[in-house]
């Protein structure tokens, strides 16, 4: 009888022609589009070749059924490390229900032997990340006060800044995140969690995962979590609420830049006191201001919204820490 490596070794063989030695990562979308990365990228390329459901699924059950982690609708999200061949390789599965169709498979690969690469600076020289923040917000700042708005909010997404959008209820949270989502480049990849279709990305090399905060393995933080280990570019959670506020802060800093979320509060300057609030709640070691100190490191932009009758728009672009 057939051992459960060979069962995938077979599953695998689909996927052979991309498996090269410069090969760092192939993620399969729900819609059967497979991506991959090589040594040297970039971004993600597209491979010439699409997948069904029905390999998805086989391909999911042997990743899944190789390191005894059996996957279910009570178990949509695994995560599991394993040998193949040369290969070492971290896998994780998304099932329905977390998916709304389809599956998403991320697999990560290193070779078992490695040369050594000698470091060196990526610049040529040291630089200072808090001077090339002030020197940004100084850039954000020229266009807003000269009414260049359009242009301050493709500068924020081309730069990857890590923002929130605040405001209060059906004052255009959504409206305005969904707009920022859409300006982000068609060669990146974006993992969105959401309860609901509200962000509808259109770039397309996308997944969004769908939470619901009763089902304690689809829970947002849960998914933020696990989102970490599908290769994004950036990371977009619909609303904050709980819970997932310092998960969403420990992943924009682990290189997950140009992430977005939106919160309620009633100012940009109380959109950082609620975060602080509700990561406080998930995490003990810090108090109030050491906690609100490290989210304005961390997050590079509020935009607050509002509403004046019948109108809605942006009140306010708030540079925390500056």
């Amino acid at each position: 009888m057939a051992n459960k490596s060979s069962f995938l070794r077979q599953e695998l063989k689909r996927l052979q022609p991309l498996m090269t030695d410069d090969l760092v990562e192939i993620d399969i979308n729900a819609d059967g589009q497979v991506w991959f990365e090589n040594r040297g990228d970039i971004h993600m390329r597209l491979a010439e070749f699409k997948v069904d459901e029905n390999y998805m699924r086989e391909l999911a059950t042997q990743i899944t059924t190789n390191a005894n982690e059996p996957m279910s609708k009570n178990n949509p999200v695994i995560s599991v490390s394993l040998e193949f061949d040369e290969w070492l390789i971290r896998a994780l599965v998304v099932a329905p229900p977390a998916i709304r169709k389809g599956y998403s498979i991320s697999i990560r690969f290193h070779k078992i032997h490695t040369e050594l690469i000698k470091p060196s600076f990526l610049y040529g020289e040291p630089r200072s990340a808090a001077k090339e923040r002030l020197a940004r917000n100084n850039k954000i700042r020229e266009f807003t006060n000269s009414g260049q708005l359009d242009k301050a909010l493709e500068f924020c997404v081309s730069q990857k800044l890590n923002t929130i959008v605040s405001g209060g209820t059906n004052t255009g949270k959504t409206t305005v995140a969904r707009y920022l989502q859409s300006l982000v480049s068609n060669t990146e990849r974006i993992i969105t969690i959401e309860s609901g279709p509200d962000l509808l990305p259109t770039q397309p090399n996308t997944v969004t995962l769908i939470s619901l905060e009763d089902d304690k393995n689809r829970q947002s933080h849960q998914l933020l979590r696990a989102c970490m280990r599908m290769r994004p570019d950036r990371i977009c959670l619909s609303e904050i609420i709980g819970a997932e506020a310092y998960t969403f802060i420990k992943a924009i800093n682990t290189g997950h830049g140009g992430s977005l979320t939106t919160l309620h509060a009633d100012t940009a300057q109380l959109a950082i006191d609620r975060m602080t609030q509700l990561c406080l709640e998930t995490t003990t070691g810090m108090n109030f201001e050491q906690m609100k100190d490290h989210i304005e490191k961390s997050i590079d932009l509020v935009i607050h919204v509002g509403r004046d009758g019948k109108s809605r728009g942006i009140v306010e672009m708030y540079l925390p820490g500056q």
